[in-house]
């Protein structure tokens, strides 16, 4: 056979195709796109076209098979089995698919050819152990699915557990929630979803890591796979929620596919709603520093390291959680503050709680990881050690006084049968085992049987090694082990004359000549009888410890889950402690207020505390009634945005469940969070400055509501003065009088203070220059009152600008400002004039038809005389327009 007979001519073209081969082509026929890693003994190899592909990307040689003269051969790279994770991480990186091909039996025990079947199929949302153990990430596989004008979309990270689904009707908050999900690959029906939701994914999620997408054709799905699930549940059945059951459907068919099977661990995945949530976009995110991306220079100036923490993976995968999807429910809110304020007054219990909570590992993962069977002998102490842990972590619990807090916390099982088993059978310090001993002596009959055994056979071997001494007088005569050898005697080129004649050579070596001879041979044959089944005792010993963590793995993701909360809430009342955060009062929606005194911004002040200078704290006050557009002018380098981000962090803060950095806090629940601030430029998709800037504003006046918090700063500076006046007047006076939204409105344009001097609820303040003594300095104070000028001259000159430069500059601005100042107020004024006149004909109006109703007695007149008398009434008050009042 030839690779002629190869279809896809996966071989070159003339290659005999040994049975090998032939096996490796049918394999590779399975895994189609995949990169095929082939076990041969100790190595994985990887064969033809795909290692071309991959040689350069994993660092490795390309080689050939089969090369001999006048005869083809094909490309191939290998590696040690054992470096299995590393080149997966790598593959992946790299946008490629896996497929693990095992060998179905030990090389040495089979003749012929060994069967080889595909164990998994990795993709970047698959991945369990490879690399991401250590990651804080969760690394998230996502479906999405569109049905009846309603977008579904279900999320499971295999490497944890986490199973979770939503729906939306509104593709811009599906395509937000994904992003902020997350995910590493996302899984589609081909033509389900139109070619511009994709397109627009990937435009939002510029500053993302990279997503694969899969594109399914098969909408068939596999019975006995869902069996386990419950959608026979009421919920599922509703007309809404019919899209989720199949983006689950979806989830868990491309996962068995992969894996091959489905594991204990998977459950129901977790139904929520997007409006349960503070929603909070991706440029948003980037503009608040909320978490920093691999890219991050500085990771310190990002609000999650002031939380980062918490003592476990578990909790510090919640608290990105909290982070990125702040509570809206009143309940939990308070809830979680009361629970923070308990462990904020009890730092004794607090202390020995994060003590403990230190040595718990990764309880998701490892669970996950021996629900799949790869979990490692490694792997295994740390599930023993962490419920070892359990019970002085629920004793200390149980000294909770607190009936809120410690029902909070009343799901910690102690998972008493499975730590004894574990206890019963692994040995205690792994890592000081010199023999690599996984099972204790008496856990297991057979096994202390064969190696009692195998003790005795060692023993043998050192007795043969001294009456071999005294027979030859070869004081120097050593028994040692080699991998490729074996068992063998070595002998010093000194004394080869007293080699005795039943002795065989094996080997010749630089210090001299290795030998066995029958007794040894016997011991060693024996011995490798023994180690075998030892081996095969270990495993199947070692496969039903695995089988045991999984048969508990539900309720060891409960515990961790509350393990979890434990270490985040610990956490926010440590660094309350230390940051001098205190708790804030949290109100309704509708109250749409936020009061506080003496606010900090928690980053900004962080890094002033460790450069010695004192962070200048502001009090702030924003509601429905009263100041609900704070309109703040000042130069910059002032502290606008400072000020202005710090309020909306913290309001994020305060809906997570945290202190806030504050004197006092007031706080209305908000839905949503906009945040516009600063410039950047999208070269990638040939965006300018002003182009990205008046997309992400529309993006906020379009999805606003009146519960949300908005925060503007320099809207308009990307174009001429007199257009970004305008539509940055045009936008506030959007946001105010057809959203009635909270909005923190930074600019440089101090005109735009005249403009809204007669509107109600909007107030300017500005921030505070002392120009005393020919000199300006920045005091950071948030003051009612407008700025009256700009300081850009002052701020070049702090830059380095030279002296001739900038007094050239002073006289163009004089005249500039002048002309500018005045077009603008004469403009203005005649604005203000037409709305006067006009304002003055509806008054007129509404006091002619009030007088003509005043002066008709409608209880002597016919009913029909009083509808025309109203009707013409009627007309007459269509002339009148509501906005004049305004």
């Amino acid at each position: 056979m030839t690779s002629k007979d190869n279809k896809n001519m996966l071989l070159p073209e003339g290659v005999k195709v040994t049975p090998m081969l032939k096996q490796w082509l049918e394999i590779k026929k399975k895994a189609k796109d995949a990169i095929v890693l082939f076990r041969m003994g100790d190595f994985y190899e990887i064969f033809a076209k795909d290692a071309k592909k991959v040689s350069s990307i994993l660092g490795l040689t390309l080689t050939s098979r089969n090369k001999k003269k006048g005869k083809l051969s094909i490309s191939m790279v290998g590696f040690p089995y054992y470096t299995l994770s590393s080149y997966i991480l790598k593959l992946i990186e790299n946008g490629f698919k896996i497929a693990i091909c095992e060998q179905e039996k030990e090389q040495k025990n089979s003749k012929g050819l060994i069967d080889r079947s595909i164990s998994r199929i990795i993709t970047p949302g698959t991945l369990m152990g490879e690399g991401i153990e250590h990651s804080v990430d969760n690394n998230f596989l996502v479906s999405v699915y569109y049905c009846n004008n309603i977008f579904s979309i279900s999320a499971l990270d295999v490497s944890t557990g986490d199973f979770i689904t939503t729906k939306s009707n509104s593709r811009d908050r599906i395509i937000e929630e994904i992003i902020k999900i997350s995910p590493s690959e996302m899984i589609v029906f081909e033509g389900n979803l139109e070619k511009s939701f994709i397109e627009e994914f990937y435009k939002r999620n510029v500053y993302n890591k990279e997503v694969y997408i899969e594109k399914i054709k098969d909408k068939s799905f596999d019975d006995k796979i869902l069996m386990n699930f419950n959608f026979l549940d009421p919920v599922f059945k509703k007309k809404e929620w019919l899209g989720s059951k199949v983006s689950i459907e979806l989830i868990l068919n491309y996962i068995n596919k992969m894996q091959k099977n489905l594991s204990y661990y998977i459950q129901l995945p977790k139904m929520y709603s997007i409006e349960d949530y503070l929603l909070i976009d991706e440029v948003t995110r980037r503009h608040l520093s909320i978490m920093p991306t691999k890219d991050s220079i500085n990771k310190k100036s990002f609000l999650f390291s002031i939380f980062n923490f918490c003592k476990t993976s578990i909790g510090r995968r919640l608290l990105i959680k909290y982070l990125l999807a702040p509570s809206t429910s009143i309940v939990e809110i308070n809830m979680r503050l009361l629970i923070v304020l308990f462990f904020f007054n009890n730092s004794d219990l607090r202390y020995k709680l994060l003590q403990k909570l230190k040595e718990v590992y990764d309880i998701n993962r490892l669970v996950s990881k021996a629900a799949h069977k790869i979990i490692t002998p490694k792997e295994l102490f740390q599930v023993k050690h962490s419920l070892l842990i359990l019970p002085d972590i629920i004793l200390i619990l149980e000294k909770i006084s607190n009936k809120n807090v410690k029902k909070r916390f009343n799901k910690i099982n102690k998972h008493s049968k499975l730590k004894q088993k574990l206890v019963n059978a692994l040995v205690e310090l792994p890592s000081l085992n010199k023999d690599n001993k996984i099972f204790k002596k008496g856990y297991n009959k057979s096994l202390d049987f064969y190696m009692q055994q195998k003790e005795r056979c060692e023993q043998n071997i050192l007795k043969l090694e001294q009456s071999e001494k005294l027979k030859t007088g070869i004081k120097k005569l050593k028994i040692k082990f080699t991998r490729t050898f074996g068992y063998c005697i070595e002998i010093s080129r000194t004394y080869l004359n007293r080699v005795p004649k039943y002795y065989i050579r094996k080997q010749t070596v630089s210090s001299g000549e290795r030998y066995t001879f029958i007794k040894l041979s016997d011991f060693e044959a024996k011995l490798a009888l023994l180690q075998e089944k030892i081996l095969k005792k270990e495993t199947e010993l070692f496969h039903m410890l695995k089988e045991e963590i999984s048969k508990e793995s539900l309720s060891l993701l409960k515990t961790a889950q509350q393990l979890a909360e434990v270490d985040v809430f610990c956490t926010f009342a440590e660094i309350s402690i230390k940051n001098n955060y205190i708790m804030p009062v949290i109100l309704k929606k509708e109250k749409k207020l936020i009061s506080l005194k003496q606010a900090r911004h928690p980053v900004v002040e962080m890094s002033y505390n460790n450069n010695g200078k004192p962070f200048i704290a502001n009090d702030i006050f924003i509601s429905s009634l009263k100041n609900r557009v704070l309109l703040i002018t000042g130069p910059n380098m002032a502290g606008k945005s400072t000020i202005i981000k710090q309020v909306a962090i913290i309001q994020l803060m305060a809906q997570i469940g945290c202190f806030v950095p504050a004197e006092s806090a007031k706080i209305s629940i908000c839905d949503r969070i906009f945040a516009r601030i600063g410039a950047s430029d999208d070269i990638a998709s040939g965006k300018s400055t002003f182009m990205v800037e008046m997309s992400e504003t529309s993006y906020i006046v379009k999805n606003a509501t009146e519960y949300s918090l908005v925060l503007l700063d320099e809207i308009g500076r990307g174009t001429s003065t007199f257009d970004g006046l305008s539509i940055a007047w045009a936008v506030l006076k959007h946001l105010y009088n057809h959203i009635g939204v909270r909005v923190l409105f930074a600019t440089h344009y101090y005109e735009l203070t005249i403009l809204f001097n007669k509107l109600r609820n909007i107030v300017n303040f500005h921030v505070l220059i002392d120009e005393s003594n020919e000199k300006i300095e920045f005091l950071y104070l948030f003051k009612k009152g407008s700025s009256n000028k700009s300081y850009g001259i002052y701020v070049a000159k702090l830059a380095g600008l030279p002296e001739n430069i900038l007094n050239s500059a002073k006289k163009v601005l004089l005249t500039l400002e002048s002309n500018r100042k005045n077009l603008f107020l004469r403009k203005n004024e005649k604005l203000l004039k037409l709305k006067r006149k006009k304002k003055i004909k509806a008054i007129r109006i509404l006091k002619n038809i009030i007088s003509k109703l005043r002066k008709k007695k409608f209880k002597n007149i016919k009913r029909l005389k009083a509808v025309k008398i109203l009707l013409k009434l009627s007309k007459k008050s269509k002339k009148i327009k509501l906005k004049y009042f305004v």
